[in-house]
Order: C-alpha cells, then sequence, then structure tokens
C-alpha cells in the first residue's frame, strides 16, 4: 500500500464509516475539517529509511 492508499483507509475507517452527511457540502466540510487535524498531528512515515552514516568506513 503506498501512503495515499493508507491516508484515504484512515479517512474512510476514521470519518466516513461513522457518520452520515446530509449533503455533500457537509461532506466536503467533514473531510477538510479531518484533514486538517490530520495535518497538524505528527504521523511518521512508514516509508523506507534514508542512508545513515556508517561507522565503518568504506574501502578505497
Amino acid at each position: 500500500m503506498n501512503q495515499v492508499e493508507r491516508w484515504l483507509a484512515r479517512l474512510a475507517q476514521q470519518l466516513l464509516q461513522h457518520l452520515a452527511h446530509k449533503n455533500i457540502q457537509v461532506l466536503k466540510a467533514d473531510v477538510r475539517f479531518w484533514a486538517k487535524g490530520w495535518n497538524e498531528s505528527l504521523h511518521p512515515s512508514s516509508g523506507p529509511k534514508p542512508p545513515g552514516k556508517s561507522s565503518n568506513p568504506s574501502p578505497d
């Protein structure tokens, strides 16, 4: 799964499955509110980590 798929799955799980929306404007407002809260909190990446400094120097 890539990060967009994970984000959409989390959105569906946390917001869309538990609420009933009367119209599209209310749905849009709820999604924007949820996304703003998501963006304001820290979420560590599950992707590959950048290479670190090796304690063993590479042979020349």
